[in-house]
């Protein structure tokens, strides 16, 4: 699958309702929030992301998180432990606050689970990362569910169709012309 550059997100409720959309683009990212009628967007790598929908994701992260194609770090090049479990291979690279543990499954080699621990070893937030294996014998990202534990928040997508590496024209996301704009301090 070739990683995309951008990724559209539209949130609906129940009965159709627009609830949200969000455009993560090439290092920029537009936010819009239709129940309070207010936009924001700003450069991805500032670090000045809005919470979406109570969940917090690191700016570096967002594609490759919805498009299930999460990877280790650059700076994570040796684990400080290495295990296995329940047929998974657990890794986990300490950093100054905490640290973050990868669970690969042994088979396909994919990261299932990503474990975000603070220094006192506790959980904050969790990704979980479930794959639908076809008969071709190829995998393909089934659904992805972000766990907030501390902020007691968690959003699920479940993918019914997925098309790789077709052509698509541009993304947009349709706003109001009197949606307000609001900057991120």
């Amino acid at each position: 699958m070739k990683r995309p550059d951008s990724v559209l997100v539209d949130v609906e409720g129940p009965f159709g309702i627009h609830v949200a959309s969000a455009l993560f683009a090439k290092g920029h990212y537009k936010f819009y929030n239709s129940f309070k009628n207010e936009v924001m967007e700003g450069e991805v790598d500032a670090g000045h992301m809005p919470e979406f929908m109570n969940i917090r994701i690191d700016p570096r992260d967002v594609v490759d998180m919805f498009c299930g194609t999460r990877a280790f770090l650059p700076e994570e090049t040796s684990p400080d432990s290495f295990t296995v479990s329940n047929d998974s291979y657990v890794l986990f690279f300490r950093q100054k606050n905490g640290g973050t543990r990868y669970i690969i499954d042994d088979q396909s080699l994919y990261i299932t689970g990503i474990e975000h621990v603070d220094s006192a070893g506790e959980v904050w937030s969790e990704e979980h990362f479930d794959y639908d294996a076809h008969d071709d014998g190829t995998s393909v990202l089934q659904s992805i569910r972000l766990v907030e534990d501390k902020m007691q928040s968690s959003i699920s997508l479940f993918y019914d169709k997925l098309h790789l590496n077709l052509p698509i024209g541009p993304l947009t996301i349709q706003i109001p012309d009197d949606a307000r704009r609001v900057t991120k301090e």
